[in-house]
């Protein structure tokens, strides 16, 4: 739906940016923009809700929007290789949360990308930064649980609580990825990108204060001695416990699994 999309002008670069909600909960609405030549894209928490079938048309509908070296930023939630299934149908986080949702492993991604035109130019796996996302978001939740029962009801307070313990774990103990990539539309072999990352020299110049947030590992990790290997329990909550019988470790690649988190 082109009332879906959004536009923005940033220091005269062009950007049109995809939300979630051009994807149909079923994965059967097209979006439908018909503007082009934009000098950016950022599809941020998207392909996760596009699935499968639909990945490559959707990258050629990108590709077919950007001017010539214009790029494209693809930011989603994957599983951490090509082995393990898509989704766990009729589970938790398919019946509450992200109905028909899929995830695939970076490798997929980026090869879909490249497939349907684009340069890779970056990739980074931002897992980590994730894991501490969520247990912000654990707080903030838990800071405000009264508001947010009074605004949405007890029962789907409940579930978003579960879900970011259970996403959260899944993100420490890399049953989950968050990858970020960067493909460009090359003109004749011309991508107009600097020789080293201008991201990077921007970073060095100024540092951002870290979030007060820590997760499960970096608290364990400061409270276990020096010598001694900290050991961690497996406790469980249904989330956690859903999560663990899907693991990367336990699930062949013929099974069904679950998706423990999304964008």
């Amino acid at each position: 739906m082109a009332s879906a999309m959004q536009t923005t002008i940033v220091s005269g670069v062009r950007v049109l940016h995809m939300p979630r909600s051009s994807i149909g909960p079923r994965r059967g609405r097209r979006s439908d923009v018909s503007e082009g030549g934009f000098d950016a894209v950022s599809s941020i928490g998207l392909t996760e809700h596009v699935g499968r079938a639909r990945l490559p048309d959707y990258f050629a509908f990108l590709y077919g929007k950007l001017r010539p070296q214009g790029r494209l930023l693809n930011h989603c939630i994957t599983r951490p290789g090509g082995r393990y299934p898509l989704l766990l149908r009729n589970g938790f986080i398919d019946r509450f949360v992200f109905p028909d949702g899929e995830l695939h492993g970076p490798g997929h991604i980026v090869s879909t990308m490249h497939d349907a035109g684009f340069e890779l130019r970056h990739e980074e796996n931002l897992r980590e930064h994730y894991a501490r996302t969520l247990t912000a978001w654990e707080e903030n939740l838990s800071a405000h649980w009264q508001e947010a029962v009074a605004e949405v009801g007890a029962a789907k307070a409940r579930v978003w609580r579960l879900y970011l313990a259970g996403a959260r774990i899944a993100f420490e103990d890399d049953w989950l990825e968050l990858h970020q990539v960067l493909g460009v539309k090359t003109e004749r072999g011309d991508a107009a990108m600097p020789l080293r990352p201008d991201w990077e020299r921007d970073h060095l110049r100024a540092r951002e204060p870290a979030s007060h947030a820590t997760t499960r590992r970096e608290s364990e990790s400061k409270a276990a001695p020096a010598q001694t290997a900290a050991t961690e329990s497996a406790s469980a909550t249904a989330a956690a416990g859903e999560a663990a019988q899907r693991s990367p470790s336990s699930v062949p690649a013929s099974s069904t699994g679950t998706t423990t988190g999304m964008v």
